[in-house]
Formats: structure tokens, sequence, C-alpha cells
């Protein structure tokens, strides 16, 4: 696994944690259960994805603003900035992102 200096690989709830040799199109992945941010990552970024991961829809803003993504792949149910309102301010700032909503609830 790629980790940019200073940050923990062990802590995939950052968006920071960059997975994969070969970077492909950028998927940020927006869930808060651990275990199942942990293998949706694993198994985009083992296909060629690059994968931004987080479990927060704030700190998801804060990346689509400084990066561009090409798909938005979101939890509907959060805490703080849910997956629908996180689509509508993230298609502000990037009109032509792909965006995928889903939910385990």
């Amino acid at each position: 696994m790629a980790v940019r200096r200073g940050y923990r690989a062990d802590r995939t709830v950052s968006a920071r944690v960059i997975i994969g040799v070969v970077q492909g199109p950028t998927i940020l992945f927006v869930e808060d259960d651990q275990p199942v941010r942990a293998v949706i990552t694993e198994a985009l970024s083992t296909r060629g994805f690059r994968v931004l991961a987080t479990d927060s829809g704030y700190e998801a803003m804060q990346l689509i603003a400084q990066e561009h993504i090409d798909v938005l792949f979101a939890d509907i149910v959060m805490r703080g900035l849910n997956g629908i309102e996180l689509a509508k301010q993230a298609r502000a700032l990037q009109p032509d992102l792909c965006i995928i909503l889903a939910t385990g609830y």
C-alpha cells in the first residue's frame, strides 16, 4: 500500500491514503462504516482505480475542492453531511462529476 509521508497507513478514514500502484480514474469513496470502506477501497484499487477514501462528507468536500475527482461514490446515510447533500454540493463544484449513491441502511 502506497501512503504519503506523514500519514499512518492504518488510518483508512483519511482521504489522503492513496491505494494502488496503477492509477486510473479517481474515485472518491465516502463511507462511515470502516469495514465496508476498507473492502470497497481495496476492491476498487485492485482494479486500477485511484481511490481516495474518507468517512466524512465534510472531508470529502475539502477533497473535491482540491482534487480532480472522476467519480463520487458515497453512502447516503451518514452523520453530518449526508450523501444526498454531499452530492448536491459536489455537483456545484464539479458539474461533470459522476455520482453514485448507495446505502445498506
